[in-house]
């Protein structure tokens, strides 16, 4: 069996601060319910188990989810939350970056084992997504076909590293530039394209558009 990772729907800070990252408190946006209803009516499929990250805006979306399908949901796990960006940024557009963040920016591909302050390091976002990868593909195959809801950047890690990516400068290079729509899926067994870089932060927001030259996440 395999598994579906569902993107959650628009938060808060989504629509106030598109390009910011997404505080893990940031709510549920009546858009964001309706996306995820649009998901859930679009399914077909026999779903046995909904598996979230603990962030609020992941937790809202899984019991709409199984509101509609009748479908358990297991208690939240850590596993699947999204890349813990560092606290220093959290509302934060691109424009309003500290200096140490930026200074950050600059050598985290070569220092993959660094982290400022309420961060987490891209060795550690790689370890963890492996570990949740790992986690889902060994449920499934015991019980069918589960979905996952969890966060952009994160669904990208795990697409990545389906991809046999498992280097944590090039697994963070591949889910940054990750694309998926929000309440959109993903399918484990998908090949994942090399996406449509974004000038946007991690949050439940934004859309492909064309490569830009400022890093945003």
């Amino acid at each position: 069996m395999t598994s579906i990772w569902l993107r959650h729907g628009t938060c808060e800070d989504g629509l106030r601060r598109p390009r910011a990252h997404a505080r893990p408190d940031s709510a549920l946006t009546e858009q964001g319910e309706r996306e995820v209803i649009a998901a859930a009516m679009s399914h077909s499929e026999a779903v046995t188990l909904i598996l979230t990250s603990p962030l609020r805006r992941a937790v809202a979306s899984a019991a709409i989810l199984s509101d509609r399908w009748q479908v358990p949901v297991a208690p939240p796990d850590e596993r699947l939350a999204e890349w813990r960006a560092p606290s220093c940024v959290l509302g934060r557009e691109p424009t309003e970056y500290p200096p140490p963040y930026r200074a950050w920016q600059r050598r985290r591909l070569t220092e993959p084992d660094d982290a400022l302050p309420g961060g987490e390091s891209l060795r550690a976002l790689a370890d963890r997504a492996e570990s949740a990868r790992v986690h889902v593909l060994t449920l499934a195959e015991r019980i069918g076909l589960i979905v996952v809801v969890s966060h952009r950047v994160f669904i990208g890690c795990i697409a990545a590293r389906s991809a046999g990516i498992d280097d944590p400068a090039d697994m963070f290079t591949f889910a940054r530039r990750f694309t998926i729509e929000p309440a959109g899926s993903w399918r484990l067994t998908d090949l994942p394209n090399f996406p449509v870089d974004q000038d946007k932060g991690h949050g439940p927001h934004g859309t492909s558009k064309p490569p830009a030259s400022r890093e945003s996440t």
